[in-house]
């Protein structure tokens, strides 16, 4: 059963109040209580896997998230979910669920659990994940999807009834594009189990949906629409046919056979001659939606056959034998197509359509190549496939890594040439620091410093002011004791009255002077030994700088080793990666190529079918003119 996939809406919802399912083009406020966060979500919004990955672990790493912890648990579980990595993913839930702290998003988690088991195919334990929410409903985004979940799963294990149960909870609202393609499936699954009415009930909620608000929704609405004329045109409806088909859009995907059918349609109701116009409009180049595509294929067989049918057999003959020329021509196209295929140029052209400057989970192959092989756009169809898809998003992912790798190759040898250069400056600057680190020893400072610290603790002691005095102090001492032994030698021609006279006048100013020294005692021993102290810390900062010094002639070079052993690591661990990445590449892109290899077969065995037709109605009209002829019958002759 082709069960039609939504968008990434689901990890939209993750974040609980962060964004709309509804399809809002503006995100509600986010309160962002650490800038960190914001930096995630920034990321995260540009849809840049990696990066928001990246800033998460960095974050985590740092414990920069702590507000917002559980939140980016969850945030980074949706993103490996999201990417397909689905182990990893189911990892951080079951952690997140392990944790009491982290009880307030546990529902969350195990909605996100239940996602997982489905993604892997796990339907009975994605059931028994969604039932341990039980009745308790999430936001309401995250509410809606759990709903379709439910859906899903229902539908998956045969259960249609249980399936259109669990939709008709859906909240009251305007169906999302979700919604719509949960109901979609759950008709076609009844349309396959045979409730004809109860499928038609499903599809036209989908088909008579309002109007679209994006182009999935107004795909979907197509699809349905497509659904129901064929239902009943099946049961030859004509009128009801046609009327589920003219709501098809004629620039749609699904133009082509909502024409081929409504000239069916036209033709069961009893009306040939528009099936006619059905038809030729959709042969016209104006009708044609898509060179190759299938419902043209198919248009140039029944043109004739109707023509044949209202009695105009040179009409058909004609048209048999442009259809013949037709598909001969699509045959060669599919021969180069597959050319194309085979040789990889398809899938490198389909890669280079859907380039994107960063890698993120969500991206897919939407556009075909600007100049594409042939017959590119009937290849669409399997393209857009769930299946093709998430190979193509493997192959983009092994090329996008591959490109990575390469980038951190040439990154590593830069740092080798960093590392080449440091390690020489190194070596230039080691001898002459060995050289003045030895002229400039702190060992003599030490031991002028400790005497000098004796000799001031002995003048502290002994009460010596003269040693703590300052040079005009000192000069002045020194003065008055010259003068002391000039008097004292009698080298002075004085009668003792004269010298009795400068007697006392040295001892005034030896009194003036020792004054002076006891006055200024106080300030000058503080400084003193506020000199030895700052002498002493810079002593202890040079000693310390002397053994970090020593420290690093051992040490750089052992860090310098480090970060080359380092470096030749990362450049061993590139060098086996690399090859194993372009060996898988080359894996999925043979997948890939495989695929589209069978689809193109499967088309050329339809072409070769319809010419065959072609050419035995072709033989057939022109053996009826000819026994006509011979019968000598007019009516019968090809006019």
């Amino acid at each position: 059963m082709r069960i039609w996939r939504c968008s990434r809406g689901f990890i939209v919802a993750a974040m609980g109040s962060l964004a709309s399912l509804a399809g809002a083009q503006t995100l509600p406020a986010v309160e962002v209580r650490a800038p960190h966060w914001g930096e995630v979500l920034f990321q995260h919004h540009q849809e840049r896997t990696l990066d928001t990955l990246m800033a998460i672990g960095v974050s985590q790493n740092f414990a920069r998230l702590a507000p917002h912890a559980a939140e980016a648990e969850l945030l980074r579980g949706g993103v490996l979910l999201a990417w397909g990595q689905h182990d990893d993913a189911a990892a951080v839930f079951e952690r997140v669920l392990a944790d009491p702290a982290l009880q307030a998003v546990h529902d969350r988690a195990w909605y996100h659990l239940a996602r997982v088991r489905h993604e892997r195919g796990e339907t009975a334990a994605a059931e028994a994940a969604l039932a341990r929410i039980g009745s308790r409903e999430l936001a309401k985004p995250l509410q809606i999807e759990r709903v379709l979940l439910g859906a899903q799963l229902r539908l998956l294990q045969g259960d249609a009834t249980g399936s259109a149960a669990i939709l008709n909870t859906l909240p009251p609202g305007a169906p999302t594009e979700a919604t719509l393609t949960a109901r979609f499936n759950l008709g076609v699954a009844l349309l396959r189990q045979g409730d004809r009415e109860g499928a038609i009930r499903w599809l036209q909620l989908v088909g008579l949906h309002g109007p679209a608000r994006n182009d999935e929704e107004k795909a979907l609405r197509d699809r349905a629409n497509l659904a129901l004329g064929l239902v009943a045109l099946r049961a030859g409806e004509g009128t009801a046919a046609e009327l589920a088909l003219n709501r098809i859009r004629l620039q749609g995907p699904e133009a082509g056979r909502a024409l081929l059918a409504l000239g069916w349609a036209q033709t069961v109701a009893g009306r040939p001659r528009q099936a006619l116009v059905a038809w030729r409009t959709l042969l016209s180049p104006a009708g044609s939606p898509a060179v190759g595509d299938g419902a043209v294929l198919e248009a140039h067989i029944a043109l004739p056959h109707a023509l044949a049918d209202l009695g105009a057999p040179t009409q058909a003959l004609s048209a048999y034998e442009q259809a013949i020329a037709h598909y001969d021509r699509e045959q060669g196209a599919l021969a180069s197509a597959a050319k194309a295929v085979a040789d990889g140029s398809f899938i490198q052209a389909l890669l280079a359509a859907n380039a994107a400057p960063a890698l993120h989970a969500w991206a897919s192959a939407s556009a075909l190549p600007a100049s594409p092989p042939p017959y590119a756009a009937q290849l669409a169809p399997l393209i857009a496939e769930h299946a093709f898809q998430a190979g193509w998003r493997h192959l983009r992912d092994l090329r996008h890594f591959d490109g990575r790798l390469v980038d951190a190759k040439a990154q590593l040898q830069i740092y080798v040439t960093m590392l080449d250069e440091r390690r020489g400056a190194f070596e230039r600057k080691l001898s002459p620091t060995r050289e003045a680190a030895a002229a400039r020893s702190p060992a003599p400072l030490r031991e002028r410093l400790a005497a000098l610290k004796v000799e001031l603790d002995r003048a502290q002691a002994e009460g010596d002011w003269a040693m703590l005095a300052d040079a005009p102090l000192r000069a002045y001492g020194e003065r008055i004791e010259r003068s002391r032994r000039t008097l004292a030698a009698a080298e002075l021609p004085l009668d003792a009255a004269a010298r009795d006279e400068l007697t006392e006048r040295l001892r005034r100013a030896e009194g003036a002077w020792t004054f002076a020294l006891a006055q200024g005692h106080a300030d000058r021993a503080w400084q003193a030994t506020k000199a030895l102290r700052d002498g002493e810390r810079q002593l202890v900062e040079a000693e310390r700088r002397d053994a970090s010094l020593a420290a690093a002639q051992v040490d750089e070079p052992r860090r310098l080793a480090a970060l080359a052993a380092r470096i030749a690591a990362l450049q061993t661990r590139i060098d086996g990666l690399q090859p194993r990445l372009v060996a898988l590449a080359s894996e999925q892109q043979a997948v890939l190529q495989t695929a589209l290899g069978a689809e193109i077969a499967q088309l050329q065995d339809k072409l070769g079918g319809w010419a065959l037709q072609a050419r035995f109605a072709s033989a057939q009209l022109l053996d009826q003119a000819q026994q006509a002829q011979a019968a000598g019958s007019p009516a019968g002759s090809l006019r």
